[in-house]
């Protein structure tokens, strides 16, 4: 968690984005595994997604 946020916006995550994310992570993975998608592809989509939603965020798209 810490690496990506790093990585993407060259930062620790805040407290509420580190418990949004500790919080989203694991409904994505029960959402995955209702839908049948196989054990070992979850992990990567689950942070995929998270890793998109941290690029889409304003404090990405623009400098101040």
């Amino acid at each position: 968690r810490r690496v990506l946020f790093r990585s993407v916006r060259g930062r620790r995550p805040r407290v509420e984005e580190a418990r949004l994310v500790a919080e989203t992570v694991p409904a994505m993975l029960a959402a995955l595994a209702a839908d049948g998608c196989p054990e070992e592809e979850r992990q990567v989509r689950a942070w995929t997604a998270v890793a998109q939603a941290l690029l889409a965020g304003n404090e990405f798209l623009f400098v101040r």
